[in-house]
């Protein structure tokens, strides 16, 4: 999907960062996410409400952020929407300074377009 359809489907406030691998050879940005389903419109009752959800963006033409597995324990995802053209993750990282003064980053995605899937057991 486009990234503008990506960002009306999906509400990723208070999921938080699991993984992000960026492969530069295939133009790949893989972010897995324990991700809110049940704060999104199609939620449906009788599924999990929280679980894995693994977001591929192909064609990465620009990516600013970081990379890495299990840097994430504290990352919580405030805000996602797309600005400059670019899908924009505004995060709250409490990792360091806990929740009295955690520090806030940004992850800026250029991608030709986006891959969703859910990882939750079935």
């Amino acid at each position: 999907m486009k990234i503008q359809e990506f960002d009306e489907k999906f509400n990723f406030h208070d999921s938080d960062i699991h993984s992000i691998n960026y492969d530069v050879k295939a133009k790949a940005l893989t972010i897995v996410f324990d991700f809110c389903y049940w704060m999104q419109s199609d939620y449906e009752k009788d599924r999990p409400e929280n679980g894995l959800l693994k977001v591929i963006f192909n064609g990465v033409d620009s990516y600013d952020g970081v990379t890495g597995e299990n840097k994430y324990e504290y990352w919580s995802v405030l805000d996602g929407d797309i600005k400059d053209g670019k899908y924009h993750l505004f995060i709250e990282d409490t990792s360091s300074g806990g929740s009295n003064s955690p520090k806030y980053r940004d992850i800026y995605i250029l991608a030709d377009n986006v891959e969703v899937e859910d990882l939750r057991e079935k």
